[in-house]
């Protein structure tokens, strides 16, 4: 019979998450699974991306959910207020104050999901796979009936809003903690040590052949000029993204008499403050964002130089696609990056600032000779073979086609 297993996230946006979800539901045997996948929103760039073979529901009502969580309490007291809602209005600021003063979550989020029936069917597995995110890590501990539920964790918990009292809690109703890589894993332990036992690195699942495939056969909009570097950055325009940091890199490197096109792929709600950015250095040549782009892979394996300038991660997908194309690559020093570089030898790794990032880059476009040692060094890297260590299976058993290369063997 075959095992069933819910996965649950916000929506299939454009970004790391929903993309290693994908790559994850592709390598998962539909003979020994059924898959369903429960969305917040029926949005984002991937949706059309899901397997058809799987189940898709959305959940019903998020829309009136939607605004009380994006709403802080002054907006939403005076929406209410304005609603002419008196009785919502006095209930609200009771239950605010409550949970402010005692710190107990559980009753706003009892309130706000009061009206969402539970979960008829049963699963094997119940999984919180975008975390942490705690409106989805209640649902499903809450909501839905399984064997085993399984916490997610892709961020660094030190670098977001992480609440450990509420976080310790509620993860009591999960039988493992999956975090994508093992500095992050070290971090949540200093935050919930008494949840230490069940936490376990579950690295990302991706298929290197498939990345070239898709590099080979994509269309990409890069200018090649001679004598001019291209750059490629690929991730969603926010803070943690570090974007900020790549465009004052870039004004020093113009002021240098380099020449030199960065391509940046992602949108994101930091874009107005990035083209204002951009325009007071005069970039706009130079600089350029490119918006959501599907298929960034044509870009990434034409770049001269791949750089990520993150503030903060959990396990980064793009600078690992940026390592499986064999780029030369320019990093900061975020959370996993040095489980995946090798400073010096595959890459180089900087602090999270902009003028250790413009040294780093301009190290790389002065010695071409470096460049090609990173590339060498990257095509000798050997891919492990994918294994399930027991998540999802009682025993290790190989997952994907036969013959490919499914890199992180840890990945499930």
């Amino acid at each position: 019979m075959k095992k069933k297993i819910l996965f649950m996230l916000i929506n299939m946006n454009i970004g790391g998450t929903e993309k290693s979800l994908l790559n994850l539901l592709e390598v998962l045997p539909r003979k020994d699974f059924e898959i369903t996948v429960l969305l917040l929103e029926e949005k984002g760039g991937f949706i059309d991306d899901l397997p058809n073979d799987i189940n898709k529901i959305i959940l019903e009502g998020f829309e009136d959910i939607k605004p009380i969580i994006n709403q802080s309490p002054k907006e939403r007291l005076l929406f209410l207020l304005k609603e002419k809602a008196y009785f919502k209005a006095f209930s609200f600021i009771f239950r605010h104050l409550y949970v402010k003063l005692s710190g107990n979550k559980n009753v706003f989020f009892n309130a706000l999901l009061k009206n969402q029936r539970e979960d008829p069917t049963y699963y094997d597995y119940a999984v919180a796979y975008a975390g942490p995110m705690e409106l989805i890590s209640y649902y499903i501990a809450h909501k839905v009936k399984a064997a085993h539920k399984l916490q997610w964790i892709h961020f660094d918990v030190e670098k977001i809003g992480f609440d450990t009292r509420f976080a310790g809690e509620l993860y009591q109703h999960y039988s493992k903690l999956c975090i994508v890589s093992e500095e992050a894993k070290a971090k949540l332990s200093d935050k919930l040590p008494q949840l230490q036992e069940r936490m376990t690195v579950q690295r990302n699942v991706i298929s290197k052949k498939t990345l070239h495939r898709l590099a080979a056969n994509g269309e990409t909009m890069l200018e090649s000029e001679s004598g001019v570097t291209t750059i490629v950055t690929v991730g969603r325009l926010m803070t943690e993204k570090g974007q900020d940091l790549a465009v004052k890199a870039m004004k020093t490197l113009k002021e240098d008499g380099f020449e030199i096109k960065w391509y940046c792929l992602g949108d994101g709600n930091w874009r107005p403050p990035l083209e204002k950015l951009i325009a007071d250095y005069g970039l706009e040549k130079e600089f350029i964002l490119l918006g959501n782009i599907k298929n960034p892979f044509p870009f990434i394996k034409r770049a001269d130089i791949y750089v990520q300038p993150s503030r903060h991660e959990g396990y980064c997908m793009t600078l690992a696609e940026a390592r499986y194309l064999e780029r030369p690559i320019v990093t900061t020093d975020f959370t996993g990056a040095r489980e995946q570089i090798i400073d010096g030898k595959t890459g180089l790794i900087v602090p999270v600032d902009h003028k250790a990032l413009y040294k780093g880059i301009k190290r790389l476009i002065v010695d071409p000779q470096l460049r090609d040692a990173f590339v060498l060094n990257l095509k000798k890297e050997q891919p492990d073979h994918s294994q399930v260590d027991g998540l999802f299976y009682s025993k290790k058993s190989r997952i994907g086609p036969e013959g490919e290369d499914l890199v992180e063997a840890d990945a499930l």
